[in-house]
């Protein structure tokens, strides 16, 4: 079900077919143009203004290493609540659950891991307002 999911969008994301298609976690995997996180605050910057792409190549970077995948988590958890500013949905953040066990469980086939980030990352930056 969920790999299906993430077939089907693929290419209504900012990810392109042939990026998510990969198989392993070759060279080319999470490059996105060269975007590299220095810190949170440097995500922060992206997260903040709603830039899916640089923040997504971010977070593919973390995917690889369970720390990573750690870090990935705690980006995000902190990026909601700087967002928050009262505007309380509860699916923000059981959608991020969710999105995060996808990462967990799937960190090996990047299409889906990726995916569920993708959808995520639209998903929040779409209803989220500011």
């Amino acid at each position: 079900m969920i790999y299906r999911l993430a077939k089907k969008c693929i290419g209504k994301n900012i990810l392109t077919a042939s990026y998510c298609q990969e198989k392993t976690w070759g060279k080319n995997v999470g490059t996105f143009e060269g975007l590299e996180v220095k810190d949170y605050t440097h995500f922060y910057q992206h997260f903040s203004k709603k830039e899916e792409k640089p923040v997504l190549a971010s977070l593919v970077k973390m995917i690889p290493s369970e720390e990573g995948r750690r870090q990935l988590g705690r980006y995000l958890i902190k990026g909601i609540c700087n967002l928050y500013q009262g505007n309380y949905d509860p699916h923000y953040l059981t959608d991020l659950g969710s999105a995060l066990w996808v990462v967990n469980h799937f960190w090996n086939q990047p299409s889906i891991a990726i995916n569920a980030l993708a959808q995520y990352v639209n998903y929040f930056f779409a209803r989220m307002t500011y």
